[in-house]
């Protein structure tokens, strides 16, 4: 009876996957080829199978095909496969049953339940001392891919689907993995990283695009292989060194690091450090000046972590950078860039450029948001640089039809870009916007203007349906509509009101014209009824204007804020628009461009008036100076000038020549007229000597004090003019 219970449980075992007890590593690769990267996963399953497991190293492969690539059976389903030598990827090679008694399928390799059940399928299946998951496919910084504009990785083309970073730890949670690395684009960042913290003891990753060949993996199994008994940091080390090794002499410009995830959490704790610090300074005009300067990659969202803070302490005073910067030294430990890549460091953050933050960065379901303050950090940062303007308050109602006039909103305030004009102006119930586009001269379908609006200056949208939103004037049917969007939600990706309303003309009076060759509206908005606001009030809007012939904006503001990375969903982007009294403003004019004094004998001083006058609202403030290389021949006087609104003042410029010859000179006039601040009045003039028609031989007569010289010379000369009269 023993004797039968021992020989069944040998035929059993016998049935089962081939076990690696007492296996070194499994090295599990889940590679989501169900899109235009296939050709390339034939390739690495090619460089895998160069090499092959061994009783030591298991090297597994979950690969989904979608037909990009015909070679091999062009099959266009999920296989598994225990990669041996020699091996092929044809469904006859791949793994017969699952575990479930069933072998190849169609997998989702965008759901995470589906790299779990890989991951657990391998586990159970090839146990080992250490393990080794490689996340193989597209990979992408923080911008969109369909609906959800989220950071992903694994876009799963039949299913339609990615794996969105938050679901990475939703896979993977309760495992412990030696190492996760990523063949796939732009994963390097702290964000992805925090995800995996208590799952993965180390991670690798590229801050930069990955080239479509990806790892070479032959040359990192290979080395495995030869010392399997090599630590994880250790064959970290190798992933980065036969990456470095694999590309250093390509054009492509490439990054590669490896993190040791129990140093992690000390760089979110001096980071959180550091945004406390900078917050208190306020120092936010800095932090946008050197996020112009710093290391960025090539989705332009996110930026090299260590470059931006060593940039911003070499600018402002910070103690608490050193730590920052000595945790990261600390956490990667193996990290190559490319030369041109220079002040690369290993882990990247998202901090977008201009005003395109994405509203699910501050999506809850998000790890990193438990552990760091860099989301609130970039709301402070995008609130303190919003651009600022006024509406002026106007005595003048512009006809609402469509024809924007000159006198009518002359006294709006003007944003202009490339021919394309934005007027806003408002009285004590209604804001005007007046757009005239040069560059469209046609109606098309779905050329509208867009007005995102937060109303309430608290930089977000209501936590439920409200009167917050967007309104568009929108070319739909054959005929111009106006709509209100509401639009809600505190978390994430916003909702939007499915079905918009249409205003009446009591709230939103609009018209559209093409009566002077090109495309203009005028547009009257009620303020104090949706948005409750009157004068004095602030509002967050983003206004822009679509064409929809070219499928772009002609003009927006903020100019900044693209709606490229889904922005215009986070209030936070928009600008700051105050309905407000006429701005009291200094306007200057002068009365001469140049000064033009002719000749003057040398030492002798002419004299010219400039008249400045102040035809603005407030005192004009005017500094006055000289430059020039002759500038020892000209004066200025006065040097400073306050100028009353409706009042002029004089600028006395005095020439007296030190030598002969044209000299020149520059009077640089600084002012607080916002539209004149700086001016320059050019200044000419030739220096003369006395007339010189007595001088004999070409030499000047000597001068003798009293005249007496003068006498001597005429004498002579009158008696030759006597004797020829005669």
């Amino acid at each position: 009876m023993r004797r039968l219970f021992v020989t069944a449980l040998v035929v059993a075992l016998l049935s089962l996957p081939t076990l690696a007890w007492g296996a070194n590593w499994t090295v599990m690769i889940y590679m989501a080829a169900d899109n235009d990267l296939e050709p390339y996963a034939i390739s690495d399953f090619l460089e895998l199978s160069s090499v092959g497991s061994s009783s030591s190293v298991n090297i597994l492969v979950q690969l989904d095909r979608g037909g990009w690539d015909l070679s091999y059976g062009w099959w266009t389903i999920t296989h598994r496969f225990r990669i041996t030598k020699g091996m092929t990827p044809t469904p006859d090679k791949a793994i017969a049953d699952w575990g479930d008694g069933k072998g190849g399928r169609e997998v989702n390799m965008g759901d995470p339940a589906s790299l779990r059940d890989f991951v657990e399928w391998a586990m159970r299946s090839y146990p080992a001392d250490n393990y080794l998951l490689v996340i193989w496919n597209h990979g992408q910084g923080w911008k969109a891919k369909n609906e959800e504009p989220t950071k992903w990785v694994c876009y799963d083309d039949t299913s339609a689907d990615a794996l969105y970073a938050y679901e990475l730890r939703e896979a993977l949670n309760g495992k412990r993995l030696s190492i996760v690395a990523m063949d796939a684009c732009l994963m390097g960042t702290i964000e992805v990283m925090t995800e995996l913290i208590d799952i993965a003891d180390y991670f690798v990753a590229s801050e930069e695009v990955v080239p479509g060949y990806g790892f070479p993996y032959d040359s990192i199994m290979n080395a495995l292989l030869y010392n399997p008994s090599m630590t994880p940091r250790e064959l970290c080390r190798i992933i980065v060194e036969r990456y470095r090794d694999y590309y250093q002499n390509s054009p492509l410009a490439v990054t590669l690091s490896a993190i040791d995830m129990s140093k992690l959490l000390n760089v979110l704790n001096t980071l959180n450090d550091l945004i406390e610090e900078i917050s208190l300074k306020e120092c936010w005009s800095s932090v946008k000046e050197i996020r112009s300067q710093a290391l960025a990659f090539s989705d332009g969202y996110q930026i090299d972590l260590a470059n931006f803070v060593r940039l911003l302490s070499q600018n402002v005073n910070l103690s608490k950078a050193a730590d920052l910067l000595s945790a990261i030294e600390s956490a990667v430990f193996s990290e190559y860039h490319s030369p041109s890549l220079s002040g690369a460091s290993g882990i990247s953050i998202y901090f977008p450029s201009g005003r395109e933050y994405n509203p699910f960065y501050s999506d809850t379901r998000r790890n990193f948001l438990l552990y760091s303050d860099w989301d609130s950090f970039l709301k402070s940062y995008l609130k303190a640089t919003a651009p600022k303007i006024t509406a002026p308050q106007s005595e003048r109602e512009p006809n609402i039809d469509g024809n924007i006039g000159y006198d009518e909103w002359s006294d709006a305030y003007k944003i202009e870009r490339d021919n394309v004009k934005i007027y806003l102006k408002c009285d004590e119930r209604y804001l005007y916007i007046g757009i005239d586009n040069f560059n469209d001269s046609t109606i098309d379908e779905g050329d509208k203007v867009g007005i995102y609006f937060d109303t309430d200056e608290d930089w977000s949208w209501p936590s439920t349906k409200g009167d917050e939103g967007n309104y568009w004037i929108r070319y739909e049917g054959g005929s111009w509509k106006g709509l209100f969007r509401a639009i809600w939600g505190t978390s994430g990706i916003p909702s939007l009101d499915s079905l918009p309303t249409t205003l009446s003309q009591d709230e939103v009076l609009f018209a559209v014209s093409l009566s002077q060759g090109r495309l203009q509206y005028e547009i009257r908005i009620d303020y104090t009824s949706r948005w409750k606001a009157h004068l004095g009030s602030k509002l967050h809007l983003y206004i822009f204007a679509y064409d929809a012939k070219k499928n772009g904006d002609d003009i927006r503001w903020p100019e900044d804020l693209s709606g490229n990375d889904y922005g215009y969903f986070s209030p936070v982007n928009y600008g700051v628009l105050k309905l407000g009294e006429i701005e009291e403003t200094p306007k200057m004019e002068i009365s001469h461009e140049e000064i033009d004094f002719g000749e003057v004998k040398v030492n002798e001083t002419e004299e010219e008036t400039i008249t400045i006058r102040n035809v603005g609202t407030a005192i004009l403030r005017v500094e006055a100076s000289l430059d020039g290389k002759d500038l020892d021949s000209f004066l200025i006087n006065p040097t400073y000038l306050e100028v009353p609104p409706g009042a002029s003042a004089s600028l006395k410029v005095y020439f007296t020549p030190k030598r002969k010859g044209t000299l020149n000179a520059l009077i640089i006039l600084e002012s607080n007229d916002p539209l004149k601040s700086l001016c320059y009045i050019y200044l000419k003039g030739s220096g003369k000597e006395e007339s010189d028609w007595w001088s004999l031989g070409g030499c000047q007569a000597s001068r003798i004090p009293g005249g007496l010289s003068n006498l001597l010379l005429l004498a002579p000369l009158a008696l030759m003019i006597r004797r020829a009269l005669q």
